[in-house]
């Protein structure tokens, strides 16, 4: 699920709850950060740090997917993420 898809889900949850004005801030918010930060990063040059998510889960280690919304995080904040040519959900 990448990171659209995770914002869009808050507006289809808070329907249920009659809080569609409440998440139509929330994810106002977060697109003004998003942008924010997307401004920033754009500035600046040099090494990108190399970073990699996952966890370790029943003695296997997992990773996100290049197209995850952690890898999204990664890239939007600058970083070089490893395993960003691996496809699949998270």
């Amino acid at each position: 699920m990448n990171l659209d898809t995770r914002l869009n889900f808050v507006r289809f949850v808070a329907q249920f709850f009659g809080k569609e004005k409440l998440a139509d801030e929330y994810v106002k918010r977060v697109r003004s950060t998003i942008a924010r930060i997307k401004k920033i990063v754009s500035k600046k040059h040099g090494t990108r740090p190399k970073v990699i998510w996952g966890d370790i889960y029943e003695k296997r280690v997992l990773v996100e997917p290049g197209n995850s919304w952690a890898a999204q995080m990664v890239k939007l904040a600058g970083g070089k993420y490893l395993f960003d040519d691996i496809r699949g959900s998270s």
